[in-house]
């Protein structure tokens, strides 16, 4: 009797698809990567994650700046 192998599947942080095509980061957030070897990326899923987190404008202003707000106008 053969021995039934294990696969590991979780669900996408970023897109919400179940894959077992994944990777982890240090926060323990899991993201898509579907990649035929020697070829680019099909779906990345933490590229598109982490390029979404560098173009959000931060809601705390940064120090030394002057903020504007309309309360005043």
């Amino acid at each position: 009797m053969k021995k039934r192998k294990s696969e590991t599947v979780f669900k996408c942080d970023y897109c919400g698809s179940i894959t077992s095509y994944f990777v982890a980061t240090a926060e323990y957030k899991h993201f898509c990567l579907e990649q035929v070897p020697g070829y680019p990326a099909s779906k990345d899923c933490m590229t598109d994650y982490l390029q979404d987190l560098k173009n959000k404008t931060p809601t705390i202003p940064l120090p030394n700046t002057i903020y504007k707000s309309d309360f005043y106008s």
